[in-house]
C-alpha cells in the first residue's frame, strides 16, 4: 500500500511539472503570435506604402489639398520614426512626437509628449501603431481637442 502511495505522489508531480511546463511553452507561443500579428501588419504598412511611392505619390500633394500644414506624429517606432524622415524629406516639419514609452522629451530636436497632457494644436496627428488605432484613438481622445484630423497612418496611404 505505501509503495503505490509513493508511485501515485511521483506520477502526480511529473504530471504536475509536465503541466507546468507545457503552460509556460504555450504562454511563449501566444506571445510569439502577438508579436507575428504585430510584424505582419508592419510589412503590410511598408508594404502599401512603399506601393504608393512607386506610384508617385506624395504626402506633400493630399496635405496641401486638404489645407494641412501642421503634423504631428503618434508612435516613435520603427513606421513612426520612418514617417518623420519622409516628412522631412518632402519639407514638411513634424511639430511633435507623442509616445506614451519613449522616455526623451525630443527625437531629432522635435519635441515629445506623452498622453497625460494636453497636446499643442496641429492639423492632423498620424498614429504610426499597427493594431490597436481605435483603442488609442479613444485613450488620446481627451488629449487631442487641438487637432484637426487624428487619422491611422493606413488610412493617410489610403488616401494617397
Amino acid at each position: 500500500m505505501l509503495k503505490w502511495l509513493i508511485v501515485f505522489i511521483f506520477v502526480f508531480f511529473v504530471l504536475l511539472i509536465c503541466v507546468r511546463l507545457l503552460w509556460r511553452e504555450h504562454k511563449k507561443y501566444v506571445s510569439l503570435q502577438k508579436l507575428y500579428k504585430r510584424d505582419a501588419a508592419v510589412a503590410d504598412t511598408y508594404e502599401q506604402w512603399i506601393y504608393k511611392l512607386q506610384q508617385g505619390c506624395s504626402i506633400k500633394s493630399v496635405f496641401e489639398e486638404n489645407a494641412i500644414y501642421s503634423v504631428a506624429v503618434y508612435g516613435l517606432g520603427r513606421i513612426g520614426k520612418n514617417l518623420i524622415a519622409e516628412l522631412a524629406n518632402q519639407n514638411i516639419r513634424t511639430l511633435y512626437c507623442v509616445d506614451k514609452n519613449y522616455g526623451e522629451d525630443t527625437y531629432k530636436e522635435i519635441p515629445c509628449y506623452g498622453i497625460e497632457s494636453m497636446l499643442p494644436d496641429a492639423d492632423i496627428l498620424i498614429i504610426t501603431v499597427s493594431g490597436s488605432v481605435d483603442e488609442i484613438k479613444t485613450e488620446i481622445a481627451p488629449i487631442t481637442a487641438n487637432i484637426k484630423f487624428v487619422k491611422s497612418f493606413q488610412e493617410v496611404l489610403y488616401v494617397l
